[in-house]
């Protein structure tokens, strides 16, 4: 018994080599998914509609999600009725339970782990109170040094428009969360 998905621990051993390890829930076949990941940024895909449909109309590495547009364009070709998907990995410095903090102006989806945290993707935030921000806890602690996959979808409608990422725990301050990005995947 147990998950038919799980995490690896992977140590730096040498030039090029490491080591994976972790404890197989039963007895079977696994396969083994491996994937480089580089500091630099969350990769982002900008559509021109609120409903990430079609290709994007822009693609592109955002270091950190910390946007408050306000009034400027989000996209080569507008401000309103964008949606916006970043996707990478977050690298916890604790093995500790997370809170997830998004301000945004208007609707987001939040996913750590492949896990929907929040899904305020309908909201619609009135431009007086600027963002709003939406709290989440990861349902159990996050692994030291472990990547952790992470998704965050974005909707703005009309008028102001802002988007920033934050996290704590239990011994991390509340701060703009630290991304990479993946390069390359490889099944073995």
């Amino acid at each position: 018994s147990g998950p038919e998905t799980l995490a690896a621990d992977v140590v730096h051993d040498a030039l090029g080599l490491y080591t994976a390890s972790y404890t197989t829930p039963r007895v079977g076949t696994y396969e083994l998914d491996v994937a480089e990941a580089h500091i630099g940024g969350l990769s982002a895909e900008y559509y021109t509609n609120r409903w990430l449909f079609g290709d994007p109309t822009l693609s592109r590495v955002d270091p950190a999600v910390d946007f408050d547009w306000g009034d400027d364009i989000i996209t080569p070709t507008g401000r309103d009725y964008i949606s916006v998907r970043w996707s990478g990995y977050v690298q916890p410095a604790f093995t500790e339970v997370y809170t997830f903090h998004v301000l945004a102006n208007d609707g987001i989806r939040l996913w750590i782990d492949n896990e929907l945290l929040i899904d305020q993707f309908e909201a619609n935030v009135d431009d007086d109170d600027a963002f709003a921000e939406y709290v989440a806890v990861t349902p159990s602690a996050l692994v030291a040094g472990r990547l952790a996959d992470i998704k965050m979808e974005y909707r703005e409608s009309t008028g102001l428009a802002s988007a920033k990422l934050f996290w704590s725990s239990p011994s991390q301050p509340y701060m703009l969360v630290q991304i990479g990005r993946a390069s390359c995947r490889e099944r073995v």
